[in-house]
């Protein structure tokens, strides 16, 4: 532990998931469903380790399935925080598809998850959740482009309540001159 942070290794994940033929869709792929709920458990898992909290999802982000998953295949999932502020974490999730026989491995998604720590009433912890301490090179990028996104979602998250005030604000403004 280095001065109230934590490195990215400390609370990581891997999961290995086996695919079985309740878990495909109508194309015979993996249902992408089973794949994000494997992230969001694997996830909490990382959010859990890193803050020593309760936590929930709060947000996904840049959700991009590159390639399908097959029956048979075993998928793997590998989280690792990004970046923590006061009570959010962004972790980083890839999926790989691997073929039991012969261990050929390809990537088929990639996201970003945010979780929230609570306190013990259930609320956004206010004492801040420990801070991420990037060591590799890697784990400096990933840490500088999480706080770009956080920008980037926080700005849309902006724009969306305006657009939906303007919105409400039109339909009420609407709605009157129709009753007249």
């Amino acid at each position: 532990n280095h001065l109230g942070g934590k490195r990215p290794a400390e609370s990581c994940a891997e999961v290995v998931y086996k695919i079985f033929p309740n878990d495909l869709n109508s194309e015979g792929t993996v249902f992408g469903g089973v794949i994000l709920s494997l992230m969001d458990r694997t996830a909490l898992v990382v959010a859990e380790r890193h803050s020593g909290k309760s936590c929930v999802t709060v947000s996904i982000d840049a959700v991009r399935f590159l390639a399908p998953g097959r029956k048979g295949d075993n998928i793997i999932c590998t989280a690792v925080i990004t970046r923590s502020w006061t009570s959010s974490m962004e972790i980083d999730l890839t999926i790989i598809a691997e073929h039991p026989f012969s261990g050929e491995t390809r990537q088929i998604l990639e996201a970003y998850f945010t979780f929230c720590a609570f306190d013990q009433w259930g609320k956004p912890t206010k004492i801040p959740v420990p801070d991420v301490v990037p060591e590799t090179e890697k784990e400096k990028h990933r840490y500088e482009e999480a706080g770009i996104r956080r920008k980037e979602r926080l700005a849309a998250n902006k724009k969306r309540k305006e657009r939906k005030l303007t919105y409400l604000a039109n339909g009420r403004k609407n709605a009157k001159v129709q009753s007249k």
